[in-house]
């Protein structure tokens, strides 16, 4: 073998390698803590039972599925020990798609069944949700990723259906502090148990984002956020966005059992061309330029 040809193919190995090993979290990265036997802030989040539990819920739905879609093994490593208020996506050597768990998120104060879940949905969005995807690093490459946004809208949009209606009757736990005008608000606007409880699980997880940053602000029922970016943002959106795009994800019922496309952003997707209903919000993606 030819010197050049060793170096292409050792250069070939180290792209290959970094496009398998790419992370995407949840979060931003952040330095809060939660050590096992500090349950949480406040006493609430989710004890090593129900953390189990939910996954445990999680893998008998999407485990079959998954390799139904890809032939590959949806892999969730369950990291309760860790005391990482996060969660990430990432590949293994073989391709399988990786979720990461880890125990500091579930014992914040703010988590909880439902949580947990649209969670899960958020991190498998970003091996499934389709288009818009990320960049590899500074290159005009495509990343196996979808954005940050885009991974909040298929969490509720195409997962979390699947997971409330196996599991109906169960995870319906309350959202610590929120109070009757809230649930009242969210019921204007919900008839179905799965909109109800999507919603109320995007506000949890929005409480939590809002902890993370000495900057950002809880998400409002009834509020919406008032950015329109120029390019799209594949990077974590501010809470009340985030919310948004968990809540237009809910909204856009027809296209719920058709799949996104990695390419084009119209296909599985409420398109606000048509409606506004149930389209992605400005607040971070950008019909044309994306």
């Amino acid at each position: 073998m030819g010197k050049l040809t060793r170096v292409a193919l050792i250069i070939a190995m180290s792209l290959s390698a970094s496009a398998s090993s790419e992370v995407s979290n949840c979060f931003p990265d952040n330095n809060v803590k939660i050590p096992t036997g500090l349950k949480s802030f406040g006493g609430a989040g989710m004890g090593q039972f129900e953390y189990h539990q939910v996954i445990d819920q999680f893998e008998r739905v999407w485990k079959p599925l998954v390799k139904e879609k890809i032939g590959k093994e949806l892999i969730i490593e369950r990291m309760w020990e860790n005391d990482k208020v996060n969660a990430s996506a990432t590949r293994d050597d073989n391709n399988n798609p990786v979720l990461k768990i880890y125990g500091g998120l579930a014992r914040h104060r703010d988590m909880n069944k439902d949580a947990m879940l649209l969670i899960m949905c958020h991190e498998l969005g970003h091996h499934f949700g389709g288009a818009p995807k990320t960049f590899r690093g500074r290159s005009s490459k495509r990343s196996w990723s979808s954005a940050e946004g885009q991974a909040d809208y298929f969490a509720s949009n195409k997962c979390m259906p699947k997971l409330i209606e196996e599991y109906s009757n169960e995870n319906k736990s309350f959202v610590p502090g929120v109070d009757k005008m809230t649930v009242i608000e969210i019921e204007k606007v919900c008839q179905s148990e799965y909109c109800k409880r999507t919603s109320m699980a995007a506000l949890s997880l929005g409480r939590v984002f809002a902890s993370l940053k000495y900057d950002w602000q809880p998400p409002q029922v009834g509020e919406k956020s008032n950015l329109v970016v120029e390019n799209t943002f594949y990077k974590h959106p501010e809470p009340q966005c985030r919310f948004d795009t968990f809540i237009a994800g809910i909204m856009c019922e027809e296209e719920r059992n058709s799949e996104f496309d990695n390419s084009d952003h119209s296909i599985g997707a409420c398109v606000r061309e048509y409606s506004e209903k149930g389209a992605r919000p400005l607040c971070w993606f950008s019909p044309s330029s994306y």
